[in-house]
Order: structure tokens, then C-alpha cells, then sequence
């Protein structure tokens, strides 16, 4: 992480490679692949950031697709919608913290790539708020669910027309 803070991407390049090569388990590389992501993002390889970070999803048994049809983003708008129901903020405000620590990466993961999805408007990023918002209702909720609860209502303001609802998930996040 080092040489990607000081902008020296070739010798973290050398070092995440054996990283990568001598790791025991993919949970040993979990640093390794988020730091990889970002330094792809700061040097606007955001294409390489989105398909670095949707591997790592897919790893984690969280897959999504780099460009998802129309269809499938209505599909998991619905489905994210219908887990929302009627619950209240104070119901998604109150749910417990996530434990899965997996799972809390797979939130940080999505979120980051979730920038680089926005800059190149990807659709893919849809689907991703979708699943940080899942991920949260279903496993507990974690700083990343701020950033899947705005995107959301973000989704909601620019696709939808929903201003309201869009409104409301802002300033839960």
C-alpha cells in the first residue's frame, strides 16, 4: 500500500504480483486486490479498477456483471426495492452491525468500484448500490451502507423520477 500512496505503481506492481503468487488463501489477498483496485482508479485505468473489483466480487460469491442488460437492472431494482418494503429509517438505522467480515469486504470493494463506475457511467454501478443495499438489509450495515443508500437514491432521483424517495435515502446515508 505504500507505493501506491506515493504513487510509485511499478514496485507495488512487483509486490502485489508475488503477493498474490505466494498468498495461502484468497483472504490473504484481500488487501492487496482493494489497493490494487485503487491504484487502477488513480491512474484512470477505471475500465481495469470496475473488472479487477467485479473479479474479487465474483470471488467472494457476490458476482455482477460489467455491463448488465436493462432487464437485469430492473430485476434487482425490484428486488432491492421489495427487501425495503415499509421499513422505516429508524428499522434500517437500527439493524444490527455486520459480522461477516467477507461480506464487509465485498461492501468496500463494490463501493470503490462503485466510483469508477459513476465516472465512465456505467450501468454496472446500478447494480452494484443494489447490492450494497441487499448486502446491508440482509448481513447488517457497516460504512459502505452509506454509500449503497445514497446510490440508491441517487438511482432513484436520476432513473426512477422518485425525488421523495431519493431525498429520503440521502439523508439516511
Amino acid at each position: 500500500e505504500v507505493y501506491y500512496r506515493i504513487g510509485n505503481y511499478n514496485s507495488m506492481e512487483l509486490v502485489l504480483g508475488k503477493l498474490f503468487v505466494h498468498a495461502k488463501c484468497f483472504e490473504d489477498k484481500f488487501e492487496a486486490y482493494h489497493t490494487q483496485i485503487q491504484a487502477l482508479c488513480a491512474q484512470d485505468n477505471l475500465y481495469d479498477s470496475i473488472k479487477c473489483g467485479l473479479f474479487v466480487l465474483e470471488k467472494l460469491g457476490e458476482p455482477c456483471d460489467l455491463f448488465p442488460s436493462p432487464q437485469v437492472i430492473r430485476s434487482e431494482y425490484i428486488k432491492t426495492k421489495d427487501m425495503l418494503g415499509s421499513k422505516t429509517e429508524e428499522e434500517i438505522l437500527g439493524r444490527r452491525l455486520i459480522e461477516d467480515s467477507q461480506i464487509e469486504f465485498a461492501m468496500r470493494v463494490a463501493s470503490t468500484i462503485l466510483s469508477c463506475c459513476n465516472r465512465v457511467r456505467s450501468s454496472v454501478g446500478s447494480s452494484l448500490a443494489f447490492r450494497l443495499v441487499q448486502l446491508s438489509l440482509r448481513h447488517g450495515v457497516c460504512s459502505y451502507s452509506a454509500i449503497g443508500f445514497a446510490s440508491y437514491g441517487y438511482f432513484l432521483s436520476g432513473v426512477v423520477g422518485d425525488y421523495e424517495g431519493a431525498s429520503s435515502y440521502g439523508k439516511l446515508s
